[in-house]
């Protein structure tokens, strides 16, 4: 999810909260599925999580195998011949992943006795380690996510993103205006990135503006699923995060003020986007969503539509901004080409003013397509984008 702030503080308090809430969600969801009830089931929650985590990386368990070999699968295609001398860190970057706490409380039926029994440090019967072998491949290849999509098929849609970096790196000539000794391995760029968020060793702090050359010893660990960009980032850790989040790791969530809102794809495992805070010009709300609608884009392959959340606080001078570029946003289909600036002086006159309906808006858009598309556009009204309603406060 890509959530877009105007202001610096705004930013930083959302990703606090989003931080602190979709840690408590994980536990709190843990907890459900467990049956663990009193005041200290969350510690508990996250005791148990820790422990699936340490079965899931043993290399004796039959866990750790069952994951070892649905990640190599794609590897035995040759679609992903090219991708032979990254695999073992691709893998790696993967079971981090599958063992994270995120992973294993959405998608494990720890619900079911006899996979959390298999799961359980305790001697578990063969028909329990079966039982729970099965579900964690089930978790692997058949359950999806809300885009419809499996985790094989996002490994799969990861491994092509790696292979057009790899062949771009391949295919980069060596008359190039830069140097063949200083030249950047797109695909060795893009690992390198994966492997700050996804790091060798302990947990690490969770900060963005770490300068990590490279990866420590040690298994892959996870290091955030809700990270924040703004202004003052560094170029360097800007960078890394716009990376990482084009892949099915993490970070799964980005705050970002403005400074990503125009010339960066965004596209590959996202599609849905919040604007937390509107701007005046109908374009620049265009211009952010445009980071997710882009060629390959997660929407396009799961063939779904890009999700757009507008919220705003009902009665609030948030609302009437709200309808102030809707119905701005609406006159630009009719009048093509008309700037969208304008001011707070006159925000007051167009907010009282008899919005243009949406019916009406429909008809008078001219339709300059020679020929209608054969299937329903991404983008086409009334499909594409779902926007988000009134916030009342309480």
């Amino acid at each position: 999810m890509l959530i877009f702030c105007f202001y610096r503080e705004t930013a930083r308090a959302l990703h606090r909260h989003l931080r602190r809430e979709v840690g408590q969600r994980i536990l709190t969801l843990t907890a459900e599925k467990l049956g663990l009830e009193g005041a200290h089931r969350l510690e508990r929650a996250e005791d148990a999580l820790t422990r699936i985590a340490r079965r899931l990386s043993d290399a004796r368990s039959p866990f750790h195998q069952e994951v070892q070999r649905n990640l190599r699968a794609p590897f035995a295609s040759k679609e992903f011949h090219i991708l032979m001398q990254w695999e073992e860190q691709l893998v790696g970057l993967m079971i981090a992943y599958v063992r994270s706490a995120p992973f294993i409380a959405r998608y494990l039926p720890l619900e079911r006795p006899e996979v959390r029994r298999a799961f359980s440090e305790d001697r578990a019967s063969h028909e329990e380690v079966r039982a729970g072998v099965a579900a964690l491949g089930h978790a692997l290849t058949e359950h999806m996510d809300g885009s419809s999509l499996t985790m094989a098929h996002r490994l799969e849609e990861f491994l092509r993103f790696a292979k057009e970096l790899a062949e771009r790196a391949r295919f980069q000539s060596v008359d190039d205006a830069e140097d063949a000794d200083t030249r950047v391995d797109p695909l060795k760029q893009y690992l390198d990135a994966l492997a700050v968020h996804v790091r060798r060793g302990g947990e690490g702090d969770d900060t963005d503006d770490e300068d990590v050359s490279g990866a420590a010893e040690g298994s892959w660990r996870m290091q955030g699923t809700v990270r924040l960009v703004y202004g003052e980032t560094k170029r360097a850790a800007r960078e890394r995060l716009m990376l990482a989040f084009n892949s099915p790791l993490f970070p799964e969530v980005l705050v970002s003020s403005s400074v990503l809102g125009e010339g960066v794809d965004l596209h590959r495992f996202c599609r849905y986007v919040i604007h937390h805070d509107l701007c005046w010009n109908p374009s620049t709300i265009e211009q952010r969503t445009g980071r997710l609608d882009r060629i390959r884009c997660k929407a396009e392959v799961a063939g779904r539509p890009i999700v757009i959340y507008e919220p705003y606080l009902a009665g609030s001078a948030d609302e009437r901004m709200f309808r102030v570029v809707r119905d701005r946003e609406r006159w630009f289909q009719v009048v093509m080409g008309q700037k969208f600036e304008f001011d707070e002086a006159t925000a007051e006159r167009l907010a009282n003013r008899v919005p243009l309906p949406e019916e009406l808006a429909a008809e008078l858009v001219f339709d300059l397509r020679r020929a209608k598309p054969a299937g329903p556009s991404l983008r086409e009204p009334g499909q594409e984008m779902r926007r988000g309603g009134p916030l009342r406060a309480t």
